[in-house]
């Protein structure tokens, strides 16, 4: 297992900007993003009761529009729109082969395959199975595309690397319901071989290094 810290220094969420940028770290921590942030505080709520429902399996989100949920940074009323959005990822999850297997906020650790240990993510919801599903879920409005995608590279080999037994490929899906106000698809799906995940490895080393 890797590091035990919440959040790891390369982590996947930020792979589109360190693997471009080195130096981008060390910037980055002269600006650290304020904890009371709203867009993230909103987001990470949105993923709580993304969570709740994976893990809840019989039901939705739609029985806690009204109610009043806690969480470190207070209080917050469950509306409409929030579980609106929800809905669309858990609809998608449930249509799944094997969606019984469903696991929610597991954390991924890629450090066998990569040969360190700042690599680790959080995945918002894995499927496995022969084809091996990595799903992330976007509350954003800037759209997001899974192909070639580098967070979802980065949680797959991570998932790989906890696995004794490797599926044949690897499905990654980003759900951004949010796209349909733009008119735009609100899933992107890729696939790739684990084969092709593997020789990525070298590279994303590099990066890294």
């Amino acid at each position: 297992m890797g590091s035990s810290s919440t959040h790891s220094e390369l982590s996947p969420s930020k792979r589109h900007r360190w693997a471009a940028c080195p130096g981008s770290i060390r910037e980055e921590a002269k600006y650290p993003e304020p904890a009371d942030n709203p867009t993230a505080i909103d987001g990470t709520r949105t993923h709580a009761i993304l969570e709740y429902c994976i893990k809840a399996k019989c039901c939705g989100p739609q029985h806690l529009v009204g109610t009043v949920r806690e969480d470190e940074y207070g209080s917050y009323t469950v509306d409409q729109a929030r579980a609106d959005r929800v809905q669309v990822a858990i609809d998608y999850i449930r249509a799944r082969p094997g969606f019984e297997k469903a696991l929610a906020e597991q954390r991924v650790y890629p450090d066998g395959l990569v040969g360190r240990a700042d690599l680790h993510g959080t995945v918002d919801c894995q499927i496995p199975g022969e084809l091996y599903e990595i799903i992330d879920y976007k509350d954003g409005m800037a759209p997001v595309t899974a192909e070639g995608n580098p967070q979802l590279i980065q949680y797959a080999l991570g998932a790989l690397a906890g696995l004794e037994k490797h599926p044949k490929s690897f499905q990654l899906t980003i759900i951004q319901p949010k796209m349909a106000l733009r008119g735009m698809p609100v899933i992107s799906t890729w696939n790739v071989s684990t084969k092709a995940l593997l020789d990525a490895v070298p590279y994303i080393k590099a990066q890294a290094d």
